[in-house]
């Protein structure tokens, strides 16, 4: 929502701004009218406005009202269908919905702001009077008094089209040397006898600002990891995807396995969900790193780390969905220094299993002389040479930055 404010749409408090012409084109346009926003059908919109219309927030300004929205949001706070100063949850194909309505004051053109927050986008949601509609130049001049041009990046332009006969406008943002490269929309529709302008973003354009763990998350008010408590461990593993993290937006798979770790699993059980019976060969590697994902943070190192070491030992390494399991676990893991895996991979080594995942891990997180001899002495035998001494001339170099 950050970027939302200081990027997507900075609305004004009767601030004046000169036109930013570049930033903008609005062009005549034939504008079908929009059944549904956000994936919500309209009639289901309006009745979640309806029920939220008496608990507006009357705020003297509107950077402080969204701001607050903000924090609440980004501080993890849930409102499970409660009113709570004119915000609500709601619930559309099970997917969670949160929108919020404040009364502004202050601002030359508009007077309610709504914004909503869905798994996938964020959005502002502002009157568009019917005068707006009646040539693209009124169209141009609504814009540029609610929206702070200087906070676009260099590179991003609108476009805008104008139906003036169906007092529609729709467009896009697209961006040419930002590196937001997909595009923020816009479009206006009419709902309840009153037309309304919606700016909107998918959150995985910033993944630094939403975390990534709850991106596209259907279950966030409350939070699925507060849902899970009350679950067995045979209705979590239900809830896993069989092929694995579908979309690396998405951490649904890696809340449910960091709540079965935490639980505690047996080698079996981790091995059973690492390489899933059903999953195709490309997606175990992806539930591995899921997998790997789930350990960072949750604490438990040394059962975890016996955990992974027991599991790896356990696998044929002749089978390509092992091989790629082993894979995902140790690049995963080798990004973060919490578990230390650097005896496991050496211990492999010796061993000749998963070789390539070894060599690469220990590469990354061999610091010490110990871990240098591990690599030199390994009898790994000819085809592993030319990646050996890769990982050799890596920790060598390593070592000179360290002194």
């Amino acid at each position: 929502m950050t970027t939302l404010l200081r990027i997507g749409l900075c609305l004004l408090i009767g601030e004046g701004l000169g036109l930013c012409q570049d930033k903008l084109t609005v062009s005549s346009s034939n504008i079908s009218a929009t059944d549904a926003v956000l994936g919500i059908p309209l009639p289901v919109l309006g009745n979640f406005l309806a029920e939220i219309r008496q608990y507006s927030i009357v705020d003297s300004g509107v950077t402080r009202a969204l701001y607050e929205t903000e924090t609440m949001l980004r501080r993890g706070t849930h409102f499970h269908s409660q009113f709570n100063r004119g915000l609500k949850t709601f619930e559309h194909n099970g997917y969670d919905c949160l929108i919020a309505k404040y009364e502004v004051t202050g601002a030359e053109a508009i007077n309610t702001i709504y914004v909503i927050d869905t798994t996938s986008f964020t959005a502002l949601m502002v009157p568009a009077p019917d005068e707006v509609f009646a040539s693209p130049d009124k169209t141009r001049i609504y814009l540029n008094r609610i929206i702070k041009w200087e906070a676009f990046p260099a590179g991003m332009r609108v476009q805008l089209g104008v139906d003036t006969s169906a007092k529609l406008f729709a467009g896009h943002v697209t961006a040419w040397v930002s590196a937001i490269r997909s595009q923020f929309f816009i479009q206006s529709f009419l709902l309840g006898g009153h037309r309304y302008m919606l700016w909107a973003y998918e959150k995985v354009y910033l993944p630094d600002v939403f975390s990534a763990e709850f991106l596209a998350l259907p279950e966030r008010f409350p939070p699925l990891s507060e849902r899970l408590r009350n679950r067995s461990a045979g209705q979590m593993r239900s809830m896993l995807s069989v092929t694995g993290e579908y979309s690396r937006y998405s951490r649904r798979d890696d809340m449910i396995l960091r709540e079965l770790l935490r639980r505690g699993l047996t080698v079996e059980e981790f091995g059973a969900l690492l390489i899933p019976a059903q999953a195709v060969d490309f997606r175990v590697r992806l539930r591995a790193v899921s997998m790997a994902r789930a350990m960072v943070g949750l604490g438990k190192i040394p059962q975890l780390e016996t955990l992974v070491s027991a599991t790896l030992a356990s696998l044929d390494p002749t089978v390509p969905k092992s091989v790629l399991a082993a894979e995902g676990l140790l690049s995963e893991l080798r990004r973060n220094e919490e578990i230390n895996l650097l005896g496991t991979a050496c211990h492999l080594l010796d061993q000749k299993r998963f070789v390539d995942p070894a060599l690469d891990y220990i590469a990354v997180r061999g610091h010490n002389p110990a871990d240098e001899t591990c690599v030199r002495n390994a009898n790994l035998g000819p085809a592993f040479d030319a990646h050996r001494d890769v990982v050799l001339r890596i920790m060598r170099g390593q070592r000179l930055l360290q002194h």
